[in-house]
């Protein structure tokens, strides 16, 4: 009887200490991502493209790993902030009235047009031979996108349009363009002269503009 009591009071003892020593339900630490979304094992954030201000890591007390992810709220604060900086803020260059701004990122046409109107502009538009040599000048010898489309790949000129909808008076395409090799026109950085490229899959820099704040 007196060793069933003292077994008793051991068990008791153990299942006291095994209260105190148990875990929260859940632990919550910071986890960094790369930008194609993977787990980021470097220990430091990438700067580009990533976000990883709301992801996190939850493990909760039988070491199962969940992945909360949220979405950052201050992205359209981003871009109104980016849409209301002046010219000078944005690095850019006045002429008759509009000012103009790089994208060195080469990207595909699409990204590049979302780029221009997150801030407030368009992909550059050409409405004369003075406005196209001033683009070419800060080209910076790199080819770059226009703001003329056309509805696929086509070999008519007529087909290709400003995206802003604004008439087409002056065209400077380069020899046998456009050729049908795409639905998107760059800028010939050696000529200034203009060749369609595909869309999607062609990757360029680019110029935006916008009228000059």
């Amino acid at each position: 009887m007196v060793r069933v009591t003292r077994c008793c009071a051991v068990l008791v003892a153990l299942a006291s200490s095994v209260t105190a020593c148990s875990f929260p339900e859940y632990a919550t630490v910071p986890v960094d991502r790369n930008p194609d979304g993977a787990l980021d094992t470097r220990g430091s954030s990438d700067s580009e493209g990533a976000d990883t201000a709301n992801d996190t890591l939850s493990i909760d007390s039988n070491n199962d790993v969940t992945d909360e992810v949220g979405g950052d709220a201050s992205d359209a604060t981003d871009v109104a902030e980016v849409a209301t900086k002046t010219c000078a803020e944005l690095m850019g260059s006045l002429h008759a009235g509009h000012c103009y701004w790089g994208i060195a990122t080469v990207e595909p046409q699409s990204v590049a047009k979302k780029a221009c109107a997150d801030a407030g502009g368009h992909l550059v538009t050409i409405g004369d031979s003075a406005e196209n040599a001033f683009f070419l000048s800060i080209s910076i010898a790199t080819a770059r996108w226009i703001g003329l489309q056309a509805p696929g790949p086509s070999t008519l000129k007529t087909d290709y349009l400003w995206i802003t909808g604004e008439p087409k008076p002056y065209e400077n395409w380069a020899v046998g363009a456009p050729s049908g090799t795409g639905g998107c026109v760059r800028m010939i950085p050696t000529t200034g002269q203009w060749g369609d490229r595909r869309c999607g899959l062609d990757m360029f820099a680019a110029i935006c503009e916008r009228d000059s704040p």
